[in-house]
């Protein structure tokens, strides 16, 4: 193997375990937050979710386009749009605490009002 060759292999394993590991810490970091997991219960989700994308689609070349971020979990807009105001009943209804119906609910409305209005100071038609 070349020397161009091994160090695009050592830039596509960096950017791979950089990919892992921002994936574990955000699962994590939801889990915690969210579901009111302990923090190492919530890193082994993450790992969970890693190996599983790992084992299941390795070797599989992908692009994630920009546009990732406007795309909601279908649960997440079934929940937005059942949203009667009440919180409480949110959160029962879709077995999440007060807490995190809140935060779902805020995110989406978060995502849609960008997806939405665009941005007022960035002409890049790329970004938009």
């Amino acid at each position: 193997m070349s020397n161009h060759q091994s160090g695009r292999m050592n830039k596509m394993e960096n950017l791979r375990i950089e990919l892992f590991s921002d994936l574990i810490d955000h699962v994590q970091a939801l889990m915690v937050a969210d579901y009111g997991m302990s923090e190492d219960a919530g890193e082994q989700v993450g790992v969970s979710i890693v190996e599983f994308l790992s084992a299941h689609w390795a070797g599989i070349v992908l692009t994630i386009p920009r546009d990732y971020k406007f795309q909601l979990a279908k649960r997440d807009l079934e929940m937005y749009y059942s949203h009667k105001g009440d919180f409480t009943a949110t959160a029962l209804k879709w077995g999440l605490t007060e807490r995190g119906a809140r935060k779902v609910i805020e995110r989406v409305v978060k995502r849609i009002i960008q997806k939405n209005q665009g941005r007022l100071f960035d002409d890049d038609p790329v970004r938009n």
